[in-house]
């Protein structure tokens, strides 16, 4: 029995899985080492190849795809606002996503979003930003590989003229989070994290 894997995306298989003999009803594990190059999402495929004792024509049997995202563990890090503000300008990857959350409030939401993604928020929140009800906050991470990405979150409040007559218009917070990064899969796979929060 034979397993052969490949890869998509910046995954290389470097150990292959040695082929096994196996008596009827045996089971048995195989083992494969990958390297991993940067945060760019991957995925891993293959297929199960095995005779029969009969010397037939081997039986081939498809390896689902299993798809592979290392921006699962963001880090909080260190940036200063000029440096925050150099590799804006130097970055060439950017990504856009539009904040879609059930919270009414500001501060709150900026804090919800840099808690759970598990990333610096450098923008301090002031009672004057909240009376304003529009809010702009930057906010700084690294991945396990050390890519940086710089996010930038311009959020506002907003009534929503749907509400039912009669009624006040239920206030809800829109805005746009841009994100810059060195590399492209960085720049996407936060931008897909950042799709997930609510």
């Amino acid at each position: 029995m034979n397993v052969e894997l490949l890869t998509q995306g910046n995954l290389k298989v470097v150990e292959k899985p040695v082929a096994v003999t196996l008596r009827g009803q045996e089971t048995t594990y195989v083992k494969s080492s990958l390297k991993v190059s940067s945060t760019d999402n991957g995925a891993i495929y293959g297929y199960l190849t095995f005779d029969s004792p009969s010397g037939n024509v081997p039986f081939v049997i498809n390896i689902n795809e299993i798809q592979i995202d290392f921006i699962n563990a963001l880090q909080p890090a260190e940036c200063t606002e000029l440096e925050f503000k150099k590799k804006w300008a130097e970055y060439e990857w950017e990504n856009k996503v539009q904040v879609s959350t059930p919270i009414t409030d500001l501060k709150q939401y900026v804090e919800h979003f840099a808690e759970s993604m598990n990333i610096k928020l450098m923008t301090s929140i002031t009672e004057a930003d909240q009376k304003a009800g529009f809010l702009v906050a930057n906010f700084y991470t690294k991945s396990k590989f050390q890519e940086d990405c710089l996010i930038n979150m311009s959020i506002e409040k907003t009534a929503d003229l749907a509400s039912a007559p009669g009624e006040p218009p239920c206030v809800r917070i829109a805005g746009l989070i841009r994100l810059r990064a060195k590399t492209e899969g960085m720049a996407l796979c936060v931008g897909e994290k950042c799709k997930t929060q609510k």
